[in-house]
């Protein structure tokens, strides 16, 4: 038992390692672009990132591949351990100005998280400036359905008119 524990406290401590470099290799590349780019990070309690502000990335990441490949680099720091499995595109939209967002919606063993998103915002060059993450944290629920197809029908059909 005490082997047990003490490996996942080195894979907790080796974890919470490993996110926090990705924090500095964000800030890092933030830097990289010039000092006058703020560079701004919020992390929740699980050391996961809730909101980044700075030049996360090159010019031209306006296209959904980019911004994928740019996640996938990145997960951990954002709390994903699947953008297949976790993330689904909701929307794309390019501004007036030139600069492009992007709605991921969340998912889990693929019904929607409500409510739960990752939003990337990028400047009019195509640069990342700023991810807003809602993510839900270890969503560990059983989702097998407890009643049946019919005893939802008749349940709720007294309730819906028409």
């Amino acid at each position: 038992m005490r082997k047990i524990v003490c490996y996942l406290s080195f894979v907790f401590v080796m974890t919470q390692i490993g996110q926090a470099k990705t924090v500095d290799d964000l800030r890092l590349l933030t830097k990289s672009f010039g000092q006058q780019h703020r560079f701004r990070v919020i992390t929740n309690g699980n050391n996961k990132i809730k909101y980044i502000h700075g030049l996360l990335s090159e010019p031209n990441y306006q296209d959904v591949y980019s911004i994928q490949n740019f996640l996938k680099e990145y997960k951990t720091a954002f709390g994903i351990r699947s953008l297949e499995e976790e993330l689904v595109l909701e929307r794309k939209f390019l501004s007036p100005s030139g600069q492009s967002h992007f709605t991921f919606n969340q998912q889990y063993k693929g019904l929607p998280v409500l409510y739960r998103d990752l939003k990337i915002h990028t400047n009019r060059h195509g640069q990342i400036s700023s991810i807003s993450n809602q993510f839900a944290d270890n969503i560990i629920l059983d989702i097998t359905p407890s009643i049946s197809i019919q005893t939802a029908l008749a349940t709720v059909k007294p309730l819906v008119s028409n």
